[in-house]
């Protein structure tokens, strides 16, 4: 599975358009090149978010053991719900 701009753009499409069909009153999709954890992190505080939602399935399960995952960085660093999916 290739993950380049072309297909990222084309996901979050696809989810734009799935959460502006759905009951919610206000999201955000916000895409930068970062350090992911800070950046979610500082995002979510600057826009007052109520919750992050997260993709929690990789398919490099020992590299994240190893080093830590961005799910688990966000969850030690915010006092907000963290959902993830």
């Amino acid at each position: 599975m290739s993950f380049g701009p072309r297909t990222t753009r084309k996901w979050f499409e696809e989810i734009k358009t799935q959460l502006s069909q759905s009951n919610l009153k206000d999201f955000r999709l916000l895409t930068q090149y970062c350090k992911p954890s800070t950046e979610i992190v500082e995002m979510a505080s600057e826009s007052k978010a109520d919750l992050i939602l997260m993709g929690g399935y990789r398919h490099r399960v020992l590299l994240e053991w190893l080093t830590g995952s961005t799910v688990d960085a966000v969850l030690r660093n915010t006092p907000l719900s963290v959902l993830i999916v």
